[in-house]
């Protein structure tokens, strides 16, 4: 059985995304179909663009991941299709897949009769059809171009120094808790941190705290964390994404 992975900020109340899922089983009857997520933030391709990277290699090879978020639909923005590491990834050329442009990957465009599509639904009209030509066929002549050039959106870089670090805000999940881009292994657990004018300890996990109170910790995909225990760290803390963050060696 073959596994369509689908990523997009559509949400869960209409059906896009099952219309979507609809398309594709036009094309191939047996498919395993897992719904990532479409809770992305409305437009955040910087978010969409970060769990991409995140989760992939959790899938079983030749998974097809359809990834929706494009507030560019209808212009002359490209639909793009990446091949790298035996997975397949569908979606608009805004910079989704930028942190997967590494080491060996293909790019190509997608091919469609523009006048025949819906110039605000290109997941249903042209990305779920292509993932559906692919289920059903090796001939990616028919509908591939090779792309020498695509977009790319940039990410803020941590930095380390003999005794601090500079990070950043990358955005709260659904608990509030803050995620940044400080990778794990940059942290022994004696460290502090400071923020808005806050200091936080480092803990291995929330119960290491008491109700309300903050800790940083390694977030189980490899950055690291801020949270307030049972409460929305990111509200309370009053920031935002982007917001620069200090930790002291």
């Amino acid at each position: 059985m073959k596994t369509v992975a689908i990523l997009t900020d559509f949400g869960n109340k209409d059906p896009f995304v099952g219309v979507m899922k609809g398309v594709i089983s036009n094309y191939y009857k047996c498919i395993n179909f897992i719904d990532l997520t479409n809770e992305i933030n409305p437009h955040d391709i910087f978010e969409a663009c970060f769990w991409i990277q995140k989760v992939y290699k959790y899938f079983p090879e030749e998974t097809i991941f359809l990834c929706v978020v494009d507030p560019g639909v209808g212009t002359k923005r490209k639909g793009i299709v990446l091949f790298k590491d035996n997975y397949i990834f569908i979606g608009p050329d805004n910079g989704i897949f930028t942190l997967l442009y590494k080491e060996k990957f293909e790019v190509f465009e997608i091919l469609y009769e523009k006048e025949k599509v819906s110039k605000t639904f290109h997941g249903r009209d042209v990305f779920a059809v292509c993932a559906g030509k692919i289920l059903r066929s090796d001939r990616k002549k028919d509908f591939l171009k090779p792309l020498r050039s695509y977009k790319k959106i940039n990410f803020p870089k941590p930095v380390k120094r003999k005794d601090k670090i500079y990070g950043h805000v990358l955005f709260p999940d659904r608990f509030g808790n803050i995620i940044t881009d400080i990778p794990n292994e940059w942290i022994k657990g004696n460290e502090v941190l400071f923020i808005k004018g806050k200091k936080i300890r480092f803990a291995e996990t929330f119960s290491k705290v008491k109700k309300g109170k903050f800790l940083f910790y390694k977030g189980s995909f490899g950055n690291i964390e801020i949270a307030k225990r049972e409460e929305n760290a990111f509200l309370s803390a009053g920031v935002k994404k982007g917001d620069r963050l200090l930790i002291k060696i």
